[in-house]
């Protein structure tokens, strides 16, 4: 999240003048949220799972992330804007994004510390989505 907001900098310092230092404070709120939101179900080390069953058609998975797209940056702009209006009533969705990101950070870090982390393949068959199973 780093790099790009970094890059951005520049630009939106030319646009906003100082208010860009309020932008930028809205935006790496908004992606602490999104890398949270994003990170939710992972548990898989990178390089060590092959096997990823696709969940969903393919046309359903792109509508999804458009509308996801087009909903988080409207969201992000309309906090970003009501930021830099600089009242007091912008630390209001300033602090319901902090909220929102630290609630999924809560649990993404509660379901990490029950479920381990996955290092081997397991055949299609071999997956228990249930639970039913002993072992």
């Amino acid at each position: 999240m780093a790099v790009p907001v970094a890059v951005v900098l520049p630009l939106q310092w030319l646009a906003l003048g100082p208010r860009a230092l309020v932008a930028l404070m809205v935006t790496c709120l908004c992606g602490w949220l999104l890398a949270e939101i994003l990170m939710k179900d992972w548990a898989r080390i990178p390089f060590t799972c092959s096997y990823i069953p696709g969940k969903r058609f393919v046309p359903q998975s792109l509508l999804i992330a458009v509308v996801a797209f087009i909903l988080f940056t409207s969201i992000g702009a309309v906090v970003a804007g009501v930021s830099a209006t600089g009242r007091r009533s912008a630390l209001v969705p300033n602090a319901m994004v902090a909220g929102a990101a630290l609630v999924a950070r809560t649990q993404r870090l509660r379901k990490w510390n029950e479920t381990p982390l996955e290092f081997e393949d397991q055949p299609p068959t071999e997956i228990h989505p249930l639970k039913l199973s002993p072992d």
